[in-house]
């Protein structure tokens, strides 16, 4: 069973949460949704849509780009999940102080505001490094143009199986790549 978190200003039909859905379809069951955009409302909302699913089912993988890899640590151990985060935002309280404003998203075109307010509820969700014990592969661009990818290296490197990506960017090009890898990891941590 998987579940895919989607980045900042982005969504369900976007193109890493299309390539995991045409990729793991016929092998496991794949939800991805449009998560609403104020971190507390959005945790909630990834929590209800986990737990109504997992009830009896095996191990879930959640799989977070960016904002949604933070989303990913933060609900993790409450699913005894196995994680895959890609080009994370590890402190999105400090990096998204800078998207404070009016935004469309790209995927859906819905308007809203990101406001300061969002982003200091989400150093509320952090998860600290030494209290992470679940299987973590992390999946870094080293050319990422949003988030240095030594961040998460130095915060979850020693916690994780790391891969670094060359000659991409944020959106991350090298999903038909990594996801052989992804399969190969969630199998080996499924039970």
């Amino acid at each position: 069973m998987i579940f895919y978190f989607h980045g900042f200003n982005t969504g369900a039909a976007g193109t890493k949460a299309q390539q995991v859905d045409t990729y793991f379809h016929k092998k496991f069951s794949v939800f991805r949704y449009d998560q609403p955009y104020q971190p507390v409302k959005a945790i909630a909302f990834l929590r209800e849509k986990v737990s109504s699913k997992v009830l009896d089912n095996p191990r879930p993988l959640l799989i977070g780009s960016s904002l949604g890899g933070f989303y990913a640590l933060h609900l993790a151990q409450e699913f005894n999940a196995v994680v895959v985060l890609i080009n994370p935002s590890i402190q999105p309280f400090v990096t998204l102080q800078q998207a404070v404003g009016n935004w469309t998203n790209y995927v859906t075109q819905e308007n809203y505001d990101w406001t300061r307010e969002d982003c200091n509820s989400l150093s509320s969700l952090r998860v600290e490094p030494e209290d992470f014990s679940q299987p973590l592969l992390m999946l870094l661009d080293k050319e990422d143009e949003v988030l240095n990818y030594k961040e998460a290296i130095d915060a979850f490197g020693h916690k994780a199986e790391v891969r670094v990506f060359e000659n991409g960017h944020h959106q991350f090009p090298h999903m038909v790549e990594a996801l052989p890898m992804i399969d190969k990891f969630y199998k080996k941590h499924l039970n």
